[in-house]
């Protein structure tokens, strides 16, 4: 079997697989990338001519390049300027078809497993995990139903987004209790509001029940 190198490619070289079907959250990546560095190389394969896994890190670094942001830990500058990115390659399938199916599972095999619980949460939220979210400027916040109004009443005025005269006491009874645990950067809390209102306008849910669905957005 053909061995895996990282090798250091330029990032305008790096080409992104344009059939690819899976949407990305770039600002969120772009977010990860600047905090933590790349962690996880794109992996390119000579079949496809193109990444197979890490489209959105590419996409990603090459939005934080033109908007003009520093490169980030594990990624290189040449003289000229231009960002130089650590690629997975070697172990190449025979066939653009095999590459592609394997696109395919890269996509959707991770998310086969099933969700984290409020529990499984809570056992990765040690003091040294606690005391780097402080530092990004996370504020971690556990609320349930009947806790949502009083969230969203703390963040800011949000009046306009009550689209139905419905209490978290109601919401709570139709529902059951949820706990969920959430972080969230103060930067964050308009496009985290613009998340819940595209919510409601697109489900018509109330909004204990949009802010409890749109978690998954931060």
């Amino acid at each position: 079997m053909e061995s895996l190198q990282i090798k250091y490619l330029p990032l305008s070289k790096v080409a992104i697989y344009e059939k690819n079907q899976k949407l990305h959250d770039i600002g969120g990546i772009a977010q990860s990338i600047m905090r933590r560095g790349i962690q996880e190389p794109p992996k390119y394969d000579a079949a496809l001519g193109a990444v197979v896994s890490g489209n959105g890190r590419v996409e990603a670094l090459l939005h934080m390049k033109a908007q003009g942001y520093e490169a980030p830990a594990g990624v290189e500058v040449d003289d000229s300027g231009e960002w130089l990115v650590p690629v997975v390659i070697g172990n190449d399938f025979d066939n653009e078809g095999e590459a592609a199916a394997y696109v395919v599972d890269a996509n959707n095999l991770v998310l086969a497993g099933g969700d984290f619980t409020a529990r499984d949460m809570a056992k990765m939220w040690g003091a040294e995990y606690t005391e780097l979210l402080m530092l990004a400027g996370s504020n971690m916040v556990t609320v349930d139903n009947d806790d949502v109004a009083y969230l969203l009443a703390s963040t800011g005025d949000n009046t306009a987004m009550f689209s139905e005269p419905e209490t978290p006491d109601t919401v709570a009874k139709k529902r059951g209790k949820t706990l969920v645990t959430l972080s969230f950067d103060s930067d964050d809390h308009e496009a985290f509001l613009s998340e819940i209102r595209r919510i409601q306008s697109a489900s018509g849910m109330s909004t204990e029940q949009a802010v409890l669905a749109g978690l998954s957005f931060i």
